[in-house]
């Protein structure tokens, strides 16, 4: 939704504006190079769908929580009421029913119900949100599942007030933001970098990146491209003018410029960033 980052966004352009020499990472030749308005634009663009698509699956999730309410948290009906919410969001993968004991009482799709009576309890992720009882949104973790994602979450009550659990919508990083971004990255010759508070990539146009941490993986091990990393997770906002880095095609290091704002939702912060390689010509 714009109106997460209007703020944010006036604030990058004044901090990119006025302080450019404090977070411009020196090259060979100290060239200073500026940053396109179209890297602003851009990145509006995609914080706005991801916001979206974000908000549709928390509606869609307290729809559910409400349903389950009167359902209960296991059971046929409960499992309808799972499909019914997979159906209404485009790009989520799987959902669940976790109890307050944390364990799985309903599943969808059908794939998956195996899973139910399975005991979460070892999972940190799980026991926060039970702990939380509130919307949360978790960072990458390997899911029951069988693959790395995030689950978007919402607490279930009774009618009586009792807390009962939660259900959520799992998505895998590479469908789901693969799906809402990749327009607007073809179209601009973009890479996109979300990034989650700890280091940790949520997801890379170059999806080989996903998982991997910006601040202790090898491969961004150069005194540059620590600087970078390190002014994105230290600023909610901000660029960095050039910085060096692999291509896309992991052929060459080739000078690059980032700009990234935040999402802010329920829990979670991600850092979002527009990546421009300076010899692609688009």
């Amino acid at each position: 939704m714009k109106r997460w980052i209007t703020l944010g966004f006036i604030l990058l352009i004044a901090i990119s504006l006025s302080h450019a020499d404090e977070i411009t990472s020196a090259t060979s030749s100290d060239q200073v190079l500026s940053l396109p308005p179209q890297m602003y634009s851009v990145l509006e663009k995609i914080t706005d769908e991801i916001s979206d698509e974000l908000f549709v699956i928390r509606d869609e999730n307290q729809k559910s929580a409400l349903s389950l309410q009167g359902t209960g948290i296991s059971g046929e009906s409960a499992e309808l009421v799972l499909q019914t919410k997979l159906s209404n969001v485009t790009n989520g993968h799987s959902s669940l029913v976790i109890s307050a004991e944390n364990i799985i009482t309903a599943a969808a799709p059908a794939m998956y119900t195996d899973l139910i009576g399975t005991n979460l309890s070892h999972q940190p992720e799980t026991r926060y949100a039970n702990e939380k009882k509130e919307p949360v949104i978790s960072d990458v973790f390997y899911l029951e599942e069988g693959f790395y994602g995030v689950s978007v979450s919402y607490p279930v009550f009774a009618e009586d007030g009792g807390y009962l659990g939660y259900t959520d919508i799992t998505i895998r990083p590479e469908e789901f933001f693969r799906s809402v971004i990749s327009n607007i990255t073809e179209e601009s010759g973009y890479e996109v970098m979300i990034v989650q508070p700890d280091g940790t990539v949520v997801y890379e146009t170059d999806e080989i990146e996903i998982g991997k941490n910006i601040m202790t993986d090898q491969v961004y091990d150069s005194p540059e491209m620590r600087s970078a990393s390190q002014a994105l997770l230290e600023n909610e906002t901000g660029s960095v003018a050039n910085y060096t880095f692999w291509d896309k095609g992991w052929n060459k290091q080739v000078l690059r410029q980032a700009v990234w704002d935040t999402i802010s939702l329920d829990n979670q912060f991600w850092r979002v960033a527009v990546i421009r390689d300076l010899e692609d010509n688009r």
